[in-house]
């Protein structure tokens, strides 16, 4: 969100304006019970001020801008992480691991190399699966 010169205006990105959108159209649900509880803890005491509502409103849309920003920066990591980790995925074995401790070990891996730019992105993956891995009567036999 941009303010112009005057602070009488202000500029919502059109992807926030695409988000709010979907939000309508596909989380209402989830929005009326986010404001059921925002409203149990609201206790209208005190007078109704413009300016302050105004400050309000602006600092909620202020909000939605960046954790829109937040999401799209920490999608585009992932993608980069998911890419540095593609040849390490590509090894594994799947029928001695299920789909849900593979999946659960690459995001483990992903924070962990997001917070260690430095580390060996194949270490870490297979680090995190061994640690997750309960090998069966069965996955032992392969």
């Amino acid at each position: 969100m941009n303010f112009q010169n005057n602070d009488d205006h202000f500029i919502i990105s059109q992807e926030l304006i695409m988000v709010m959108q979907r939000i309508i159209e596909q989380y209402s649900d989830e929005l009326k019970e986010i404001m059921k509880k925002a409203m149990a803890q609201h206790h209208n005491e005190q007078p109704f001020d413009a300016q302050e509502a105004q400050e309000t409103i602006l600092d909620f849309l202020s909000l939605l801008e960046v954790l829109l920003y937040e999401t799209n920066h920490e999608q585009k990591v992932n993608i980069q992480l998911q890419k540095q980790l593609m040849p390490s995925i590509k090894q594994i074995d799947r029928t001695s691991c299920d789909n849900e401790i593979v999946d659960s070990s690459i995001e483990n891996a992903s924070q962990k190399i997001e917070e260690n730019p430095k580390a060996n992105p194949q270490e870490v993956l297979f680090r995190e699966l061994l640690k997750q891995w309960k090998p069966s009567k069965e996955t032992v036999k392969h």
